[in-house]
């Protein structure tokens, strides 16, 4: 029997993209799911069917708006009514932010952050007393940039990813005594200097989400607070916004 056997997760932003192979992944091991997320609505619809099939229908699509509170409750809600439980948690929404910083409207810098760090906060705050119930508590968060670190018109996603990160470490101290871990996965463009092509490996969605397992199991119970920097292929970074 797989050590996730009977666990239930909430997979926010897990109807599509890099989020649905997350997904994909902890139904193979046996997770019963919760997925939210926007999309075109028949390669949403196709994916939930292509869950619930792997797991005999404990997967369901839940459409919460997470970048609010109020959104986040209810679609923390939604695992609990399903499975009366919740022991992972992985936050794999976002979108994009590509402007000027002087040029860039306020509202899309609002949404950005709402997006990309905002919603990330509000589903751990309501995550929490449901996952510290669970002996070894799992929560994940996924952020990523198209751009490298020295691109000036990467300002709203970096600033996002950055805080996603000081955010993950935080949490990652408020629970370790409860036996629960953050960690971050972070998608990153490949490096483009020789030498760092030769030595890293440009990963795919299967690979995120293989990570993301690793992460929940109980082989991964000493790593918490951790960023850990994937290069990911231009696929896998656009299919995370």
């Amino acid at each position: 029997m797989s050590e996730f056997s009977g666990k239930a997760a909430l997979i926010v932003g897990g109807s599509h993209g890099v989020g649905f192979m997350i997904a994909r992944a902890f139904a193979a091991c046996g997770v019963s799911l919760v997925v939210t997320g926007q999309g075109r609505p028949g390669v949403v619809a196709a994916n939930v069917c292509e869950l619930r099939d792997l797991l005999g229908g404990a997967a369901f699509y839940g459409d919460a708006n997470a970048d609010h509170s109020e959104g986040a409750a209810q679609a923390v809600a939604s695992v609990l009514e399903a499975f009366g439980r919740l022991d992972i948690l992985v936050n794999a929404a976002g979108i994009d932010a590509y402007a000027h910083s002087p040029s860039t409207d306020p509202r899309f810098w609002e949404a950005a952050v709402s997006f990309n760090l905002s919603s990330t906060f509000h589903l751990i705050r309501h995550t929490l007393p449901a996952v510290l119930r669970r002996q070894g508590g799992r929560i994940i968060n996924v952020a990523a940039t198209r751009q490298t670190t020295d691109d000036p018109l990467a300002t709203g996603r970096l600033v996002a990813r950055e805080a996603v990160v000081g955010l993950t470490k935080s949490v990652s101290l408020e629970i370790a005594e409860q036996g629960a871990t953050c960690n971050a996965i972070i998608l990153a463009p490949p490096s483009t200097s020789r030498r760092a092509v030769e030595r890293d490996r440009v990963v795919g969605s299967s690979d995120i989400g293989a990570l993301a397992v690793f992460l929940a199991s109980a082989a991964a119970a000493s790593i918490t607070g951790a960023a850990i920097s994937v290069s990911a292929d231009r696929r896998v970074r656009t299919a995370h916004s």
